[in-house]
């Protein structure tokens, strides 16, 4: 995938350019720079490994057994626990109610 990605970031700055050189006055200094673009795939790798393995870490720590013996329905947060679910939660509908009220009619 990284590869198209790639081989369609540099076919549509040259089509850009192509475009662009009535409007823009330099439009042929525009290029992508294949060491930004390795740095940013590198970087938008290692956040999804991370942010993809943080649910896994977070229930390899879990106790599974004293949720189950508690029975109650709902208690999957223990203790405190929540926070920071509820906090993303809280700042999701914040940005996404920001993003509507900025959105032309």
């Amino acid at each position: 995938m990284g590869f198209s990605v790639s081989a369609a970031a540099y076919a549509s700055a040259d089509t850009l350019n192509l475009i662009s050189r009535q409007v823009l006055p330099r439009a042929s200094d525009i290029r992508i720079d294949p060491s930004v673009l390795g740095f940013t795939f590198l970087v938008a790798t290692a956040t999804g490994i991370l942010l993809g393995l943080a649910p896994a870490g977070h229930t390899v720590a879990a106790d599974v057994n004293a949720g189950l013996k508690e029975g109650a329905r709902g208690s999957s947060d223990g203790g405190g626990r929540g926070w920071l679910r509820r906090g993303l939660l809280v700042s999701e509908v914040a940005i996404v109610a920001r993003a509507a009220s900025l959105a032309p009619d």
